[in-house]
């Protein structure tokens, strides 16, 4: 999407490819960012993702079959970045990340919950998990 807006419009329409969120018109450095909700047991939840205080997602994430991350590709400035992330579930996250210029780097967020079983074994608070790198994701 242009000029910087959120995906809000997508939130639940998401039909397939890329959703593209411009913070930096100026710069040829981006993020291929790709987002899911890993939780059976949430198995919708609402998440919204800043970048630079900015919103780039704003939309629920349905845990399909686990295996659904939806890829938004954010043009941004080169530097450092903190990327923010809230579910409709209380779940906070923050991060930096530094991109280059121009390069484009590859991330992934998801978003977790496992509750406690009678065994305890599997338990996962609410939350996320993060990653950035160089190469292509594996599963992309």
């Amino acid at each position: 999407m242009a000029g910087g807006a959120a995906c809000s419009a997508e939130r639940d329409n998401y039909e397939g490819g890329t959703v593209e969120v411009v913070l930096d018109e100026t710069s040829a450095s981006e993020v291929m960012f790709y987002v899911s909700n890993q939780s059976f047991e949430d198995s919708e939840v609402g998440l919204v993702v800043k970048i630079g205080g900015k919103t780039v997602v704003d939309r629920n994430f349905d845990v399909g079959n686990q295996h659904n991350w939806i890829p938004f590709l954010v043009r941004l400035a080169p530097g450092e970045h903190t990327l923010e992330a809230s579910s409709s579930t209380g779940a906070t996250y923050t991060a930096t990340f530094d991109v280059g210029d121009p390069v484009i780097r590859y991330a992934v967020l998801d978003y977790w919950y496992y509750p406690p079983s009678d065994n305890a074994s599997g338990a996962a608070p609410r939350g996320f998990t993060f990653m950035i790198q160089d190469d292509p994701i594996g599963f992309a």
